[in-house]
């Protein structure tokens, strides 16, 4: 916005993210500034909890989102509005109690691989993958771990892709298909030497 533009005279009050006298029409670009603290926490919240966002985020805080928690809720939230609350999916919100991770799951479309965490039987969550990404070759999908062990099995997958400068293609979890075997060898090789009883079956 041009400083000089007619009636920005002394004696008005003008915020760069506001607008004369906290009034519309404020500088886009400090605005965007100005609201990337949050933006950046709504991402942070929502690894967090594990809950994906299924829209593109722009940079607006108003903005409403669609997500998919780790219960595989399908709700909407306004950027602002989420980060006023624990927690982001308004279906767990509601009932006070966010579902502890029980399962891990890789999916797959022949061009992207996602390791993921769920809870339950996963099957809502997959469901999510399946018709919002393509994602419907499961190639593992182990349930009714113990508390605790998903989030950490996920940790130790992804921190080792990264170590090994494996990057994802979109978002934090989904990889090229090309390195599909090697985020099943960790996988597997995790459950070797933790779980090593633990009854779960490979999946084609």
């Amino acid at each position: 916005m041009n400083p000089r533009t007619p009636g920005r005279v002394p004696g008005i009050t003008y915020g760069f993210t506001t607008g004369f006298d906290g009034a519309g029409d404020p500088c886009v670009t400090c605005r965007g500034i100005s609201q990337t603290p949050k933006l950046v926490e709504f991402k942070r919240r929502a690894r967090e909890q594990n809950v994906m966002i299924l829209d593109v985020m722009s940079d607006r805080i108003a903005q409403t989102v669609r997500l998919c928690c780790v219960a595989g809720h399908l709700t909407s939230v306004g950027i602002n509005t989420g980060l006023k609350r624990e927690l982001l999916c308004a279906r767990c919100c509601g009932v006070g109690v966010r579902p502890e991770p029980t399962v891990y799951y890789v999916v797959t479309d022949g061009a992207t691989v996602k390791p993921g965490i769920s809870s339950g039987d996963g099957r809502g969550r997959l469901d999510t993958h399946r018709s919002q990404h393509g994602l419907g070759q499961v190639r593992r999908l182990i349930t009714d771990l113990p508390v605790g062990a998903a989030h950490d099995l996920e940790r130790h997958v992804l921190d080792c892709l990264a170590s090994q400068g494996i990057r994802p293609v979109m978002g934090s979890e989904y990889f090229d298909a090309a390195h599909i075997d090697r985020v099943l060898e960790l996988a597997d090789g995790w459950f070797a030497a933790n779980l090593p009883n633990f009854p779960w079956t490979v999946t084609a």
